[in-house]
């Protein structure tokens, strides 16, 4: 007998602990946020993309000249005596030198300027999630990429957006 009541204590007790999250689960307000769309429709970081342009348009330019140079240096060059090649060879062979340096340069400075505004931009969009969340009450937000299956009146996204837009000052 006390086997008995035993073991229907015993499955009381894991047929609860087992229904126990589907109730919880129902008091849980979940959202989810589409990370590439808020990155993309959030105005800093169109203005950030404009900026960088800009710098690689300048680089791209400085970097046209430097190659001009060198054509230039060829042309003369070809024109030249067998020792005046000689000594403008040295000079190009620098000049060669110089442009492979400033490409290197500049694809990691902007690299690294890239990887700065990236950083910068999703912790922003990171801090706004948590404000929309604390405000809104929601005990789970998912990014839109982890999920299988979604509901689109789960989606917070342009909720985000709008915060995030609202408050940045150009």
């Amino acid at each position: 007998m006390f086997k008995k009541v035993s073991k229907i204590v015993v499955l009381s007790i894991i047929s609860a602990s087992l229904l126990l999250p589907c109730v919880y689960a129902e008091d849980l307000k979940i959202g989810y946020v589409d990370i590439s769309k808020v990155f993309d429709s959030y105005e800093k970081t169109k203005d950030k993309n404009d900026d960088l342009e800009k710098i690689t348009s300048k680089k791209q330019n400085e970097r046209e000249n430097m190659v001009d140079d060198i054509q230039k240096l060829r042309k003369e060059m070809q024109i030249m005596s067998d020792e005046g090649k000689e000594k403008q060879r040295e000079v190009l062979k620098d000049k060669i030198t110089k442009l492979q340096e400033f490409d290197r340069d500049i694809r990691n400075k902007l690299k690294m300027e890239r990887d700065e505004i990236m950083k910068e931009l999703l912790e922003e969009i990171k801090n706004s999630i948590e404000t929309f969340a604390k405000k809104n009450n929601y005990d789970l937000i998912f990014y839109r990429s982890a999920l299988l299956y979604n509901v689109d009146s789960l989606d917070i996204t342009s909720g985000i957006i709008d915060i995030l837009n609202s408050n940045y000052k150009k």
